[in-house]
């Protein structure tokens, strides 16, 4: 049987690209994860004042402050 030769140069370049993408998935992921939990935080800030005025329109508990025709 035949025996496959490999150059060592072109194992060393697999290797190293394949670290490289290893390491730029792991970039991705993370860069992801702190995206969607800045765009959550910024989210929150902005609905946090209203959430409470929501719930009590949305549970039929309004107060009648706001004057209706």
């Amino acid at each position: 049987m035949d025996e496959i030769v490999v150059q060592p140069w072109l194992l060393r370049l697999s290797l190293w690209v394949m670290l490289a993408t290893a390491v730029a998935l792991t970039a991705a992921i993370v860069l992801a994860r702190l995206t969607r939990a800045r765009r959550q935080r910024a989210m929150t800030r902005r609905v946090g004042p209203l959430r409470q005025d929501v719930l009590a329109l949305v549970s039929g508990e309004d107060d009648g402050d706001s004057s209706s025709g």
